[in-house]
C-alpha cells in the first residue's frame, strides 16, 4: 500500500485533496477530529480549510513520545502548522490532551486501507486505536478510492471504523 502511494503523482495527490474538500458539506457540523495527510497520505489541507471556512471546529491530534494522540485546535492557518513528531504537522496552540478527542462529533481517522468489515489498516504504531478508545463519535477512514480492499489484517486491539471518506465515492457509511 505505501509503494502504490509513492507512484501517485503530486498532480493526482493534488486533485484527490481537492475532492476531499467537496465532501466538507456532508460532514455535518462538528466539531471534527482530523488530520493532516503526510507521507503519501491523502491530502487533507483543503478539506480542513473548506470544514474551517464552514465553521466547524477542528481538532488535529499531537503525536506524543509514546505515539499516543493529543489534540489542538486547528485555527484554519496551514502556514502555522509546525512539524511535530515523525514529521506529523499540528497546531501550535494549546493542547487539549488526550481526552480531547472525545469533544469531536466526528473523527476523520487516517489509513493504509480499509476493508467492508470497517477494519482498518493503520500505520502500525497504534495511535489512533488508543485514542478511538476515548471517543464515541463516529468514524470515517480517509483513504484513495483504490484503498477500499477485501481484507486487512486485523489484530485484537484494532478498533474499526465506521465508513470511509475518499476522493471520489465520498463518505461511505458501512451497514
Amino acid at each position: 500500500m505505501r509503494a502504490r502511494r509513492s507512484e501517485r503523482s503530486e498532480a493526482e495527490r493534488a486533485r484527490a485533496g481537492e475532492a476531499l474538500a467537496g465532501h466538507a458539506d456532508s460532514l455535518g457540523p462538528g466539531p471534527i477530529a482530523a488530520f493532516v495527510g503526510i507521507r503519501g497520505e491523502p491530502p487533507t489541507l483543503a478539506l480542513l480549510a473548506a470544514l474551517h471556512a464552514r465553521g466547524v471546529r477542528v481538532l488535529l491530534p499531537l503525536l506524543l513520545d509514546d505515539l499516543d494522540l493529543e489534540w489542538a485546535v486547528f485555527d484554519g492557518d496551514a502556514d502555522a502548522l509546525v512539524e511535530g513528531l515523525r514529521g506529523v504537522l499540528q497546531p501550535a496552540g494549546v493542547s487539549l490532551g488526550l481526552d480531547g478527542i472525545a469533544e469531536a462529533s466526528l473523527v476523520l481517522a487516517p489509513a493504509l486501507a480499509v476493508d467492508g468489515s470497517g477494519h482498518r489498516l493503520g500505520q502500525g504504531g497504534g495511535s489512533y486505536d488508543r485514542a478511538l478508545t476515548r471517543t464515541s463519535a463516529p468514524v470515517l477512514a480517509v483513504v484513495f478510492d483504490d484503498e477500499l480492499v477485501e481484507s486487512v489484517p486485523v489484530q485484537p486491539h484494532d478498533r474499526p471504523v465506521g465508513g470511509t471518506l475518499t476522493p471520489a465515492g465520498g463518505v461511505r457509511r458501512r451497514l
